[in-house]
């Protein structure tokens, strides 16, 4: 009997996952670690972080839609 394509197939996607929760893991303690040293040496305030966090997002919102409203039409 021919073992099955599929577990193994899901086996690597498993791995994959795995190792990309452990990259964004490792990315967003880098990434919280410059904004303390940032916060911390006054190169930047909480509230400057945080006003551009907003418009980042919005941006981003904004490009989605944008994209979604480009592919339906």
């Amino acid at each position: 009997m021919k073992p099955s394509v599929l577990p193994d197939a899901i086996l690597e996607l498993a791995a994959r996952l795995s190792q990309l929760k452990e990259d964004h893991y490792r990315q967003l303690v880098v990434l919280d670690s410059l904004i303390e040293l940032l916060v911390e040496k006054g190169i930047l305030s909480p509230d400057e972080l945080s006003r551009k966090a907003e418009e980042s997002e919005a941006a981003m919102e904004l490009e989605a839609e944008s994209g979604r409203s480009a592919s339906s039409s």
